[in-house]
């Protein structure tokens, strides 16, 4: 759990009861009081909250379902880097979002460190899903994507049939150095908490 070091120690207090609602509540009621108490701190900028608060209002606990709130909230979140609030925007279904956007926000939770939005990332330019098909991009993408577990190979195996020998080796530069800033990034922020 995020805390935030300049909050007040009642900020604090505030976002984790929010957080133990959130996940442990089954009822209306605990929803109801979850939400109460993180609209406050998502008013304030805090990134969690607003995730968590779109959360609700994406599946209508304790407050009206709305996709346009939940859609609000969620790039509040990502306007200050939130992974989280990156890959639920490009998976956000029940907007009239287009495909660009979502290739938009895959590639930027991709970026930040989800590693099934790197490999979406990397579909997108495979099949020209939201940006243009590019399998140069393609290829370095399912390589990071490999190198975080996910099962690519046979896409791998296909671009390698026809892309040239230097742009593979150009692709797998290209992964490795954003392989390195992913990773460098994470350890940043996770210093910076």
């Amino acid at each position: 759990m995020v805390l935030h070091s300049s909050a007040s120690k009642a900020e604090n207090e505030m976002y984790k009861k929010a957080v133990e609602l959130y996940e442990f509540g089954s009822s209306d009621s605990s929803f109801v009081h979850a939400f109460n108490l993180l609209k406050p701190l998502a008013e304030k900028g805090w990134s969690n909250a607003q995730v968590l608060l779109a959360y609700l209002y994406k599946c209508g606990k304790g407050v009206e379902l709305s996709c346009e709130k939940s859609e609000y909230w969620y790039k509040q979140a990502a306007a200050q880097g939130n992974q989280a609030a990156c890959h639920n925007l490009a998976i956000h279904y029940g907007t009239d979002m287009s495909e660009v956007e979502k290739a938009y926000w895959a590639l930027k939770a991709a970026r930040l460190g989800s590693e099934p939005m790197q490999r979406t990332t990397a579909l997108n330019y495979y099949l020209g899903w939201g940006i243009p098909q590019n399998y140069l991009y393609a290829h370095a993408w399912f390589n990071v994507a490999r190198a975080n577990g996910e099962e690519v190979q046979e896409y791998l195996d296909k671009l390698e049939e026809f892309l040239p020998t230097e742009e593979i080796c150009k692709s797998q530069e290209m992964a490795r150095q954003l392989f390195e800033e992913i990773h460098l990034e994470r350890f940043d922020s996770s210093i910076q908490k």
